[in-house]
């Protein structure tokens, strides 16, 4: 895989437990995610945080770093769940995060979802066509 590729080249060898599912069908990717019990992200630059929003709607824990970039997951991430956005991009503080992470407790990663769900209101199918309604037709006719 690419991944392993890469980790060749840093010379890092494979980690044990880590499962590489490389490219997938976008509902293998949402299961995935869903089903993880923190979803990191540790990019370097972010354009858009779409996959670390897929993690929040899923009320997956996001371990993230501070991104630079349009990153418009991290604002709700750190609203969210504080303790687990990094400090500083280094792997000590991102280690830190992850920590924090996966020692959420069953009611800590309940209120965690509900949270994000929250946060992720805004960006609603619903939100988005009101605002299509009533801010962007309107400008568009009086065009």
């Amino acid at each position: 895989s690419d991944a392993l590729r890469w980790l060749a080249r840093q010379g890092v060898a494979e980690p044990a437990g880590v499962e590489f599912a490389g490219a997938v069908p976008r509902e293998r990717w949402t299961s995935l995610v869903a089903g993880s019990r923190v979803y990191v992200s540790a990019a370097r630059f972010e354009d858009w945080g779409v996959a670390q929003m897929e993690a929040l709607a899923a009320g997956t824990p996001l371990v993230t770093v501070p991104t630079p970039g349009p990153n418009a997951a991290l604002p709700l991430a750190r609203k969210v769940g504080p303790e687990l956005i990094a400090s500083d991009s280094g792997a000590d503080a991102l280690a830190t995060a992850l920590r924090a992470g996966l020692s959420l407790g069953e009611e800590d990663r309940a209120r965690y979802a509900t949270a994000a769900r929250d946060a992720l209101r805004p960006y609603s199918d619903a939100a988005l066509r009101r605002i299509v309604a009533e801010r962007v037709v309107p400008a568009l006719l009086d065009r």
